[in-house]
C-alpha cells in the first residue's frame, strides 16, 4: 500500500467497544475477531481516514516507538482487515 493511500473503518463492518478492547465484525468474516492492545488502537486511530504515514505517527506517540517500527508492524493488521473488507482504501 502507498504511504499516501488512505485507510478508514468501512462503513459496512459492525464493531463494539468494550474493558476487553474491541470487536469486529467484516463484511468477509464469518465469526467476530477480538483486537485487544495495539489492534484496538490501530481501530480506534482509523475513526477517520489516515495515511499509513499519518497512523503510524499516531501510534508510534501513543506507544513511545519509531514510526519505521510501526509502519512494519501494523502492515500486515492492515492487509488482514483489507482482505475482509474491515478497512477500506481512498
Amino acid at each position: 500500500m502507498a504511504r499516501s493511500t488512505r485507510i478508514a473503518r468501512a462503513p459496512a463492518t459492525l464493531w463494539r467497544s468494550g474493558p476487553f478492547g474491541r470487536v469486529i465484525l467484516a463484511p468477509g468474516d464469518a465469526e467476530p475477531v477480538a483486537c485487544t492492545g495495539t489492534a484496538a488502537a490501530v481501530w480506534d486511530a482509523l475513526a477517520e481516514p489516515l495515511t499509513l504515514e499519518e497512523l503510524a505517527t499516531v501510534l508510534a506517540a501513543v506507544f513511545g516507538t519509531d514510526v519505521d517500527t510501526v509502519t512494519a508492524d501494523v502492515g500486515p493488521l492492515l492487509a488482514i482487515w483489507r482482505a475482509s473488507g474491515a478497512v477500506i482504501e481512498g
